[in-house]
């Protein structure tokens, strides 16, 4: 059976027309060429053409649409390699914005472990959408590979002056706001403190008039 199955598939075969011109199938590579003779390698072994003023007008190459499928092959494994780092710095980028924001907005420890939760969530959602578009589905180790690979040069390289940066920035930021609308709301606060007291004294009016009312009774 896999003697029939390799004569079937290796397959070569010799055109001659009128000794001038020739077709030729299974050529997997051309070992010489001039003028005077033309070596070639095909599916069924060596074939030596001799003459004169020999030239090939088409030439296609199994080993070459191979060496081209090849090719392409490792282009996109390249590219998704290429997209696996990418994503792995933005997801650590996305947890430094959780991180600025703890820093500039203190907050307890419920709420951190509600961030962390919704960040792995966010994490999981991403690497399979790109697991679904990059490899149809297919865990491959080089994609997670390059999510670490990318996760890792982003820590090492931008974290630090990511977070440095953005603490510094949205402090200033926040505390100027602070000190404009405090400014802002001062008189607001004094002319509050005054009418809730004077509710005060009213309420306790209110009460006092109910309970003497309730005492005559």
């Amino acid at each position: 059976m896999d003697d029939k199955n390799t004569n079937v598939t290796k397959s070569h075969k010799v055109l001659l027309a009128n000794r001038k011109s020739g077709a030729f199938s299974g050529v997997v590579d051309v070992l010489s060429f001039d003028v005077a003779e033309i070596l070639l390698e095909t599916e069924l072994g060596m074939l030596l053409i001799k003459g004169h003023d020999l030239h090939v007008n088409r030439l296609t190459l199994r080993k070459a649409v191979q060496m081209m499928a090849v090719s392409a092959a490792i282009s996109e494994q390249a590219a998704s390699l290429g997209v696996s780092i990418l994503i792995g710095g933005a997801l650590f980028l996305l947890y430094d914005i959780f991180r600025i924001f703890r820093r500039v907005v203190p907050h307890g420890n419920f709420w951190i472990g509600v961030e962390d939760f919704f960040y792995w969530l966010c994490c999981t959602a991403v690497v399979f959408v790109m697991l679904y578009r990059e490899n149809d589905g297919m865990v491959r180790g080089f994609s997670i590979g390059g999510i670490m690979i990318g996760m890792l040069l982003y820590y090492f390289l931008l974290s630090r002056f990511v977070i440095r940066i953005n603490v510094m920035v949205f402090g200033t930021v926040f505390g100027l706001l602070g000190k404009i609308f405090g400014t802002i709301l001062l008189p607001f606060r004094k002319h509050g403190k005054k009418i809730i007291h004077f509710f005060r004294k009213r309420l306790k009016k209110v009460c006092r008039a109910v309970k003497i009312g309730l005492c005559k009774l």
